[in-house]
């Protein structure tokens, strides 16, 4: 008997000893508490290269750059996909350059470039497209001049203003610009000699203008607040550099 209960002991510690920590192991696994569903919303057989892509603040609008030159419109649901332009419909050819592409929070408006000199707006479902800031106005007697923009301009939430960086123009014009989606309004905010004076104390004439506002720009909804990126104005660091400005 005694040695039957020292087997009995045996056991059971080695019962504890094995499936104790498969126990502690299981409670270590987390819950599953949410899963995540994916659902394809087109089959885009047209197609071949989606490469910018943006969403209305609630998330039930898409617009889209479409083959280097085309932009589309969609229900999040993948309803009314809609062509709104057509870079070689427009003036034939192809840029060969993704158009920057926008859509307001509220998903009125959406917003777009023809290559990098001319910005369109138009209402989502693509009526009502304007052609807007067409020229930089220069003073005499230089001639006002196309603009080029290398980053995606912005509209605020209520798709009211829209806000490029232009580089082309010489220091004093290359800066940041807004206008109404309208084509109403075109107002320069600040300029490469601004920032290069006001920020770094120098004269504006350091390096190249053309690619100093290059990199990124980003707006709060109504449009008061921005933040930008600049490309190696300040030549002793010839650093990127990151600026918040409030008084837009």
């Amino acid at each position: 008997m005694k040695k039957t209960k020292r087997i009995i002991k045996l056991i059971g510690v080695l019962v504890c000893i094995i499936f104790l920590p498969f126990n502690y192991i299981l409670s270590q696994i987390p819950v599953i508490t949410d899963t995540l569903a994916f659902t394809q919303i087109s089959n885009l057989t047209d197609i071949w290269i989606a490469s910018r892509i943006r969403t209305s603040a609630d998330g039930t609008k898409l617009i889209f750059a479409a083959n280097f030159k085309m932009v589309y419109t969609m229900n999040a649901d993948g309803s009314q996909l809609k062509q709104v332009f057509d870079y070689a419909a427009f003036r034939g050819g192809c840029p060969c350059l993704d158009a920057f592409i926008d859509i307001s929070g509220d998903g009125s408006t959406i917003l777009w470039t023809d290559g990098a000199n001319e910005i369109f707006t138009a209402n989502f479902d693509g009526s009502n497209m304007k052609d807007i800031a067409t020229l930089i106005p220069r003073d005499p007697p230089f001639a006002d001049v196309e603009p080029d923009i290398r980053v995606a301009p912005r509209l605020t939430y209520d798709g009211s203003k829209v806000f490029f960086f232009n580089v082309a123009g010489g220091k004093d014009i290359a800066g940041l610009y807004t206008i109404g989606s309208d084509g109403s309004g075109l107002t320069k905010l600040f300029s490469y000699t601004d920032v290069s004076q006001k920020v770094f104390g120098l004269d504006g004439s350091e390096f190249n203008y053309n690619t100093a506002f290059s990199n990124y720009l980003d707006i709060s909804d109504d449009g008061s607040r921005g933040i930008f990126a600049t490309h190696n104005i300040d030549i002793s660091t010839g650093h990127t550099i990151v600026f918040s400005n409030s008084t837009l």
